[in-house]
């Protein structure tokens, strides 16, 4: 029965390949992201988008080329500071420089896509504020919290109140469309509440 041993690795191929590959990658990547961010309309941001695309690419393909020499230069101080366990973290990394830099792509890959995520909804939230404080012209909404409307009876117990300019409701119903049922919710434009 034969044993795995570290010292039988696979025979690797030239990383030279690569590091054109990822090279040429990456300059493209810089300079569509120049390009895009001194342009105007939705040009830029494709040239942006495509750009960052290309030096995501560039940097998974680099990574294995610059793995060992960035271990070396960082790892020439880690022993230093945390001690042993940054001397197994050092020579672990130098045993195999492609699996280290494939962790790093796929932390990478993870750590982007989060990023990319939280940028589109915090742009969504933004535009669908934006969007409610636009047409929106009411300074408070009154609701229930199941949706169920109220008795017209309310809007004039709140015309009462002291501070209020004006106080409009919307009318709402409940109907039918076919064979399924429908909400339906009217208004005047520059109804208050």
């Amino acid at each position: 029965m034969a044993a795995l041993r570290d010292d039988q690795a696979m025979p690797e191929r030239s990383l030279r390949r690569r590091a054109v590959g990822g090279s040429v990658l990456a300059l493209a990547g810089v300079a569509g992201v120049i390009a895009g961010t001194t342009q105007d309309g939705t040009a830029s941001a494709t040239l942006v988008g495509a750009g960052s695309l290309a030096l995501l690419v560039a940097a998974i393909l680099l990574g294995p080329v610059l793995a060992g020499p960035f271990v070396r230069a960082v790892g020439a101080v880690l022993p230093r500071i945390s001690g042993p366990a940054g001397r197994l973290a050092r020579d672990n990394a130098l045993r195999n420089p492609r699996r280290s830099a494939a962790t790093a792509s796929a932390l990478m890959v993870g750590a982007t896509l989060v990023s990319a995520f939280s940028i589109i909804g915090a742009s969504a939230d933004e535009s669908i504020g934006t969007t409610v404080d636009e047409t929106l012209q009411a300074d408070f909404i009154v609701s229930t919290s199941v949706g169920q409307p109220f008795s017209p009876a309310i809007a004039e117990e709140m015309r009462q109140i002291d501070g209020l300019a004006s106080v409009g409701g919307v009318p709402a119903g409940l109907g039918a469309a076919g064979r399924g049922g429908l909400d339906v919710h009217g208004g005047r434009r520059g109804d208050h509440v």
